[in-house]
């Protein structure tokens, strides 16, 4: 089992930051498609690409971790009970369920 190895502080600005430049990416996308008629495609940033291995490697559940970065739905874990949820509406919420679960 891996072990949290970084701080929440460090955690929540990692996934702020992601954020931050998925939505500058979104934009460029955006204004260089309203100059060309062809396909724009933003690079991959391999920065992020290393970010990511590194929290891979550092964090039990990654999964819940694109989910927050990259899925628009609710940011809500069911438990098998089916009444049991838990909101990760922030990078904290989010860090303190991956710790504590």
């Amino acid at each position: 089992m891996k072990k949290i190895v970084i701080s929440k502080e460090l955690f929540i600005r990692i996934m702020s930051n992601i954020k931050k430049q998925s939505e500058k990416d979104e934009r460029l996308y955006n204004a260089l498609s309203d100059y060309t008629d062809c396909s724009v495609v933003v690079a991959e940033s391999l920065y992020l690409e290393s970010l990511l291995d590194v929290l891979k490697e550092t964090i039990d559940n990654y999964e819940y971790i694109s989910r927050w970065l990259y899925e628009d739905v609710e940011k809500i874990v069911r438990f098998n009970d089916g009444r049991t949820k838990v909101k990760l509406d922030t990078a904290e919420q989010l860090y303190d369920f991956l710790i504590n679960n």
